[in-house]
């Protein structure tokens, strides 16, 4: 990949008034690798004289012979994320401490984004370094502030990005149904027939009950978790906007809700803690009942039965896919934590 970063940097060069706004290129070196399955990604400095350094990503993405048919797909995933942080950027603009990743360039005959730098870390990352047992009083209001900034950065881009089109339910059913099916087929995940048939029945029982005003249909970025949100100052930046598409609010909204939980299957986290976080991007998403929702809670079956499935189809493990026997152990106690709450979830009411 050497002679394609450098391939990339040689671009920039050549515009330096178009990427760095000055007649005169700066001085790139590359400061960080990160491999990653199917892209691999580049911190870069820009050094101009006596002028303090920036930084941006390069993100280059791998089409390999194993996924030639998917390239369009893929290329196409690269724009979006392009266009879509370029658009949204400008938008927050005026909106105070919530930024959106600013994009600098885009390559799609290299499958390549270039995006500068934003300050801040994940805020996973901070809840992993601050909110483990019992964290400090002022870590957790810390974290606190950037939760509800996030649920508030959330709330904004879905209204900027509404639409006049209704969301068809059913196709969440179907969705589901198709993990269902695969959950049922592999015997270590241990999922029953009656139990794919008791999750169905809860789509049946709450379709009718959506009411039109929960239809409407907005940006979703298809990946908002607290990973991809960097905190810092008091500030957030959205980020990773490569399966941004047209959806249902209450998918993003559900999914950094469970992502968020998704501490809990670790005994370092407190339930009361992460409570705490919830509850804040709550306030700042600024629909207080939004988890009473039924189409919050078909959204929350959504993401729970989509990583079952995939950690029973082993994706997620050691060398070649095939998880390490801590992995298996840890995945089996994941099985049975969402095993338990799609049936206290699914359950008929009478």
């Amino acid at each position: 990949m050497k002679k394609e970063i450098d391939g990339i940097l040689d671009r920039l060069r050549t515009e330096p008034e178009r990427y760095f706004g000055s007649a005169q290129p700066p001085e790139l070196h590359i400061v960080k690798k990160v491999w990653r399955p199917y892209s691999r990604v580049y911190r870069v400095e820009a050094r101009q004289g006596g002028a303090v350094s920036r930084f941006f990503w390069v993100k280059m993405f791998i089409i390999s012979e194993r996924i030639l048919k998917k390239a369009e797909k893929h290329l196409a995933r690269i724009k979006t994320e392009f266009d879509i942080a370029q658009e949204l950027s400008e938008h927050f603009t005026t909106v105070e401490h919530i930024h959106v990743v600013q994009p600098m360039a885009l390559f799609p005959d290299k499958a390549t984004v270039v995006t500068w730098e934003s300050p801040g870390e994940p805020l996973s990352t901070l809840i992993e370094k601050k909110a483990r047992l019992w964290p400090a009083a002022q870590a957790i209001e810390e974290i606190e502030q950037y939760m509800h900034l996030s649920g508030k950065a959330l709330a904004t881009m879905q209204k900027l990005t509404r639409t006049e089109e209704l969301f068809d339910p059913a196709a969440l059913r179907d969705y589901v149904d198709i993990r269902l099916q695969r959950l049922v087929k592999i015997r270590s995940a241990r999922f029953s027939e009656a139990m794919r048939e008791q999750v169905l029945n809860t789509f049946d029982r709450l379709i009718p009950e959506i009411p039109q005003e929960h239809l409407w249909v907005c940006g979703k970025h298809g990946d908002f978790g607290a990973f991809n949100i960097l905190a810092g100052n008091g500030e957030v930046t959205l980020t990773d906007f490569t399966m941004y598409g047209p959806g249902s609010p209450y998918i993003d909204v559900s999914y950094f809700i469970h992502r968020l939980r998704g501490f809990l299957h670790k005994p370092t986290y407190r339930p009361e803690i992460i409570a705490r976080f919830e509850q804040a991007f709550v306030d700042g998403y600024g629909v207080p009942d939004v988890r009473e929702h039924a189409l919050f809670t078909l959204s929350m079956i959504r993401h729970v039965t989509n990583n079952y499935s995939s950690l029973a189809r082993n994706r997620i493990g050691g060398y070649a896919k095939i998880p390490m026997p801590h992995k298996l152990w840890f995945n089996k106690k994941i099985f049975r934590s969402y095993h338990a709450w799609l049936e206290q979830t699914c359950h008929s009411p009478g």
